[in-house]
């Protein structure tokens, strides 16, 4: 899978390969969903919030026993230039002896530390290019009830961090602790999913917090640019009298957006 691994630079614009118009589906009944509409927001959830337990978890690995001494070893290498080479070889022993990632009682909790930190400083907003998916209106816009938001693909990207398509797979691509890179370890935890879920035809932001965000919670919540907001398409049973209501949201709020109907 490593070799296969789709690796683009997420950050920057004109390589995310986004359509003009991404989607996301919306439920009337959920004030925050309005929220988009009437507050210019968006959410970038904690990628430990979805409902599949294997979105952004996929199997990791842990290093052998050779790599983790490199570790360790650089560490001493990097913080302790001065001491001499037996003493560099006995702080890394005692390093290592201390680390909870030799200890196989300590390793699940070490990596769920590690994951609970990721979550912490990663915000992800899942998105979609396709506003005629039935499977989507059933699953996220209470089964034709709600609505659908079309945004700018540009003008949401330019608040992330970066995105682009989701890879769907037979087998997630495995993580590789202390192996992979930052950026690797990042593409293969937000932008693979298991091929059940292809039908989604997922595009996904990206949003990093700095470091502050270990020790304090931060506002996932982040304003649209003006005109965002591109179109608003009504689910084919959602009520006249919502469709009338969103109609004069988007007079007061979001003038240039455009409302349809589900046909």
């Amino acid at each position: 899978m490593e070799e296969k691994l789709h690796i683009i630079n997420y950050s920057a614009l004109p390589e995310m390969n986004l359509p003009d118009v991404l989607y996301k589906y919306r439920t009337y009944s959920d004030q925050r969903h309005l929220d988009i509409l009437t507050k210019n927001c968006i959410y970038f959830a904690s990628p430990d919030s979805f409902e599949d337990p294997l979105d952004c978890r996929p199997p990791e690995v842990l290093p052998d026993k050779e790599i983790i001494w490199t570790h360790f070893w650089d560490i001493v290498q990097r913080e302790h230039p001065s001491l001499s080479y037996e003493d560099k070889v006995k702080l890394t022993k005692t390093l290592l002896k201390q680390s909870p990632i030799i200890n196989p009682d300590s390793r699940q909790q070490l990596l769920s530390e590690l994951f609970l930190d990721y979550c912490r400083c990663h915000g992800v907003l899942s998105l979609t290019a396709d506003p005629s998916n039935d499977d989507m209106w059933t699953k996220y816009a209470d089964n034709h009830y709600g609505f659908c938001v079309g945004f700018d693909s540009v003008r949401i990207a330019s608040i992330s961090g970066g995105g682009g398509p989701v890879t769907y797979c037979e087998e997630l691509p495995v993580i590789h602790v202390w192996v992979d890179d930052t950026e690797t370890e990042h593409v293969k935890r937000v932008y693979y999913k298991e091929k059940k879920w292809e039908f989604e035809k997922e595009y996904r932001l990206h949003k990093v917090w700095p470091l502050e965000a270990l020790s304090r919670p931060v506002n996932r919540i982040a304003l649209l640019p003006k005109k965002s907001i591109v179109s608003v398409i009504c689910g084919y049973n959602m009520p006249k009298e919502h469709i009338n209501i969103l109609k004069q949201i988007l007079q007061k709020y979001q003038p240039d957006a455009v409302l349809m109907i589900e046909s």
